[in-house]
């Protein structure tokens, strides 16, 4: 499945996106959006999606026919701080 139209980027143009995750008890839910300040959430949603846990590893072959994200974001709620930091360029 090809990104959907408008989300063709140039390598240039990649840092555009933010993918949001959410793993909650049953579910992920994540959701690619467009960065900036215009309008909200459903706006700015380019792609977005749902996984049971046992359904987890067919993710990264669904999120590579997305734009590149220049941030992923996921919420992290077990109580201890994360003990890294990844970005794009896989500086830790």
């Amino acid at each position: 499945m090809p990104p959907p139209s408008g989300t063709e980027m140039s390598p240039t143009a990649i840092r555009e996106f933010s993918l949001l995750i959410d793993v909650g008890n049953t579910f992920l839910k994540w959701g690619l959006f467009r960065a900036g300040p215009d309008g909200g959430a459903r706006a700015n949603r380019v792609e977005s999606g749902h996984a049971l846990h046992d359904e987890i590893m067919a993710l990264p072959a669904q999120f590579a026919k997305l734009p590149t994200p220049a941030k992923i974001v996921m919420p992290h709620t077990s109580g201890s701080p994360p003990d890294f930091t990844a970005s794009s360029d896989g500086a830790r």
